[in-house]
């Protein structure tokens, strides 16, 4: 006896992706498109904080894994979200941005 074929036919998945951006000052220095299937959130969010640990100098890494509310501590590294436009941000001079972005059918 033949087997039914049981696939369901479902519509495409909706392809999105990252958009990270990076800023000194006003004036954009960095712009990457890739998969939102390369990262998790976790994932980008430490991306964001690698990408402004790299323009920081050795003190001012140390004070951001500094415990909070110390003396020594910065908050440099923190990532913030911003929910209503999908965006995760990090840094204050250089910042980096990334926000999700469906893409257009």
């Amino acid at each position: 006896m033949a087997k039914k074929n049981s696939k369901r036919s479902r519509a495409p998945r909706r392809k999105s992706y990252w958009e990270i951006k990076g800023y000194r000052g006003l004036q954009q220095t960095f712009c990457k498109t890739i998969s939102s299937d390369h990262f998790t959130e976790g994932s980008i969010q430490r991306c964001l904080q690698s990408l402004v640990a790299a323009a920081l100098d050795p003190e001012e890494i140390i004070a951001a894994h500094a415990r909070r509310g110390t003396k020594s501590a910065n908050t440099l590294l923190d990532v913030h979200r911003d929910a209503p436009n999908n965006t995760y941000l990090c840094g204050t001079d250089p910042h980096f941005s990334a926000r999700q972005i469906a893409a257009s059918v």
